[in-house]
């Protein structure tokens, strides 16, 4: 009596736990399935009863699968991350645990294993990685600020290149070193300002490594993350423009002067 209700207690979590479930015989086929299995399959469980784990995956996947059996066979291998293919071929990221299934003789007679789902953080990681590599190769100088201390935690690589110094230099760096105009007396209205309206505007001088001065165009977001915020700095080096204007600007008074003279004869 105690056996048929522990055997239901297992059943009953089995069933409705959002974790899929199956054991498989020695030749990889289902003999069981539990209905979180059946939804991560897209199918129903008379289908998928005795079907074998080859017949969800794609040759690529197929690989990964026989080279875990190779590994347990050793008495290694762990957890693993493999895609599932469903009808409709489209596929579902999986991480996958798998440990013997053995009788009353210690005898291994097949596989129980527990599959989750995680084709959602699998697109969250994508995005993020393009995200991340974006930036990294962006053309404007980008730089993340901690708000708390004023120092760099990011800085992308046209910022680098552009300020002369490595990553690991400037994430020991506080933005004083290198903007010219900036002072620590200045952070707590840079603060408010970013509260207040969350984007701020403006332009300052950077200081590279080897003592030249940039001009530069600043765009500064304060953004809320999960657990901090961080200050984003966007710098577009504007010295050849302003150097440019000053140069249009002189050539205009030039000309003025010059037209003056003409009508004045």
């Amino acid at each position: 009596e105690a056996l048929r209700n522990s055997e239901r207690r297992v059943k009953s979590i089995l069933e409705t736990a959002n974790e899929g479930f199956f054991i498989v015989d020695n030749n990889q086929e289902v003999i069981e399935a539990n209905p979180a299995m059946c939804g991560i399959l897209d199918r129903e469980l008379d289908e998928v009863i005795g079907m074998s784990l080859f017949d969800f995956v794609d040759e690529e996947n197929k690989k990964i699968f026989l080279k875990q059996i190779e590994l347990r066979k050793k008495g290694s291998g762990s957890s693993y991350e493999i895609a599932l293919s469903r009808p409709d071929g489209s596929q579902v990221f999986c991480l996958f645990n798998v440990m013997p299934f053995l009788d009353e003789n210690n005898e291994k007679i097949g596989a129980f294993g527990m599959v989750t789902d995680i084709t959602e953080r699998k697109q969250s990681e994508d995005r993020l990685r393009f995200t991340q590599t974006t930036v990294d190769k962006a053309a404007l100088n980008i730089f993340w600020v901690d708000p708390e201390t004023g120092m760099f935690t990011y800085a992308n690589e046209a910022a680098c290149s552009s300020m002369g110094y490595t990553r690991e230099e400037l994430l020991g760096m506080h933005v004083i070193q290198i903007d010219t105009g900036f002072s620590e007396e200045k952070f707590p209205g840079l603060m408010e300002a970013l509260k207040a309206q969350s984007y701020v505007e403006t332009e300052g001088i950077h200081r590279t490594k080897d003592g030249r001065l940039l001009n530069v165009s600043l765009s500064i977001v304060l953004t809320e993350l999960k657990d901090r915020r961080i200050i984003a700095v966007f710098a577009r080096d504007i010295t050849d423009k302003l150097k440019a204007e000053k140069e249009l600007k002189q050539k205009l008074e030039e000309l003025e002067e010059f037209n003056a003279l003409v009508v004045g004869r």
